[in-house]
């Protein structure tokens, strides 16, 4: 069953030295956080630690730095890793003493992948040598307990290729896996050495000491990126989007099950990921029509959830959920989580409470402010696509809308959002026009 979220109880605006943080806290329990609005935001990643802490890493377009972001309990706490980077896939992993690394490509004179590692004071960044120049794909990191860092990546030159590589502490060295797969791909690591691969439909692994094993999970159009994982009992699980659908397969000792575990009848499906949490329970997140979307899948049933609105495409989710069940979700320059504590760290002791009546109306409704009315005040609405159809001045605590757009024509029956944005907090209302 889908939620209806949009009603938000509370949402701060907090100005810190290492980012600007506007909140919305809804009513089960997700809290929406902008990361910076001020700077333009690329290719926001985010993972988790062992200590269920959650990194972002993305790339300032502004000044293209590429940072990294560490939540310290109050805020994320940036750092620069590297300067001058242009694009590409950013990859967090851990290193045996705790410490994050980081794969990217660099650019813009170059297309060789790097790898930066953190002591814990500063970051030492390297390029590995191992991609000469053809046009890059994605690319993805694992780092055993010895502290080796194991990739995979496409280039393509005259047909796509899938490649592997590896740091011996000294040189990196890859080989090829595979002619004819391209596109994006993860990798994971098995305790026993056993490296997995999910490439398109195709499922890859190399037990230590073996060779490559390629094998086809199903006759799938994979939309997005596979996302592979292995469950407790150390069995490999891959998360993908089958055109509409979003998938979930998983190998039971003797061949792949597939489920399908939401998205009939989406339509227009966009990016898909996924991630485990302790319990093997798997977290999706993608958006479709403008809205952001949450999926747990039990491994019985899914519960799908709708937390909050996407107000333009390009902005693909990206999730990561942790060992205590918690859920951390990010796109264009927001950060979504739910079951972190973050939200206490970040409420404000006072509310601006804003009520809309009569909802449902017909012609007109009346908004209200339950205080005198801020400096620097805006409400606009949005339908259902998230698509502005009205800006109303604010002049006073109570205002009327007539229902209808800023060209003055009356607006459909259905389901509409109003935003009020403040110098130091925002609010969301869902209305209904009958």
């Amino acid at each position: 069953m889908k939620n209806s979220n949009f009603t938000i109880k509370s949402l701060v605006f907090c100005l810190f030295i290492f980012g600007v943080f506007l909140q919305n806290t809804y009513a089960d329990g997700w809290t929406s956080v902008k990361i910076d609005s001020l700077l333009d935001i690329e290719n926001l990643v985010v993972t988790v630690n062992s200590s269920n802490q959650p990194y972002l890493i993305y790339e300032d377009a502004t000044n293209h730095n590429l940072k990294i972001g560490v939540w310290n309990g109050n805020y994320f706490d940036f750092s620069i890793v590297d300067e001058d980077v242009w694009g590409g896939s950013y990859v967090i992993a851990f290193k045996p003493d705790g410490n994050p690394a980081v794969l990217y490509y660099e650019g813009p004179t170059s297309t060789d992948i790097k790898y930066g590692k953190f002591d814990g004071t500063s970051w030492t960044t390297t390029e590995t040598g191992i991609f000469d120049g053809e046009t890059k794909g994605g690319a993805s990191l694992v780092i055993d307990n010895s502290g080796t860092p194991h990739i995979c990546f496409e280039k393509y030159s005259t047909i796509w290729e899938l490649y592997y590589a590896s740091f011996d502490g000294t040189t990196w060295t890859s080989e090829l896996i595979e002619e004819g797969l391209g596109g994006s791909n993860t990798i994971a690591l098995g305790s026993d050495g056993t490296l997995h691969i999910a490439s398109g439909s195709k499922y890859i692994k190399k037990a230590s000491g073996g060779s490559w094993e390629i094998e086809e999970i199903e006759n799938a159009n994979v939309a997005s990126r596979p996302f592979i994982n292995l469950m407790s009992d150390g069995n490999p699980c891959i998360g993908y989007c089958d055109g509409d659908k979003v998938q979930f397969a998983h190998y039971d000792e003797t061949s792949w099950q597939i489920n399908e575990v939401g998205g009939i009848g989406y339509g227009s499906v966009g990016y898909v990921t996924m991630d485990l949490d302790g319990s093997d329970n798997a977290h999706y997140t993608l958006y479709r029509t403008y809205t952001l979307r949450h999926i747990k899948w039990d491994g019985t049933t899914a519960v799908e959830t709708d937390i909050e609105m996407i107000e333009s495409t390009g902005q693909n989710p990206n999730i990561a959920s942790g060992s205590d069940g918690s859920v951390h979700i990010v796109y264009g320059n927001k950060y979504v989580s739910k079951g972190t504590g973050t939200a206490v760290n970040m409420l404000a002791n006072d509310f601006l409470n804003v009520t809309t009546s009569p909802n449902p109306f017909n012609n007109s409704t009346t908004i209200k402010l339950d205080e005198q009315v801020p400096e620097n005040v805006n409400i606009n609405i949005y339908n259902s696509l998230g698509q502005k159809v009205k800006t109303l001045e604010v002049k006073q605590n109570q205002i009327i809308w007539e229902g209808d757009n800023n060209s003055g024509c009356k607006v459909n029956q259905g389901i509409y959002f109003l935003v009020l944005e403040s110098n130091r907090k925002m609010i969301t209302r869902k209305i209904i026009k009958q």
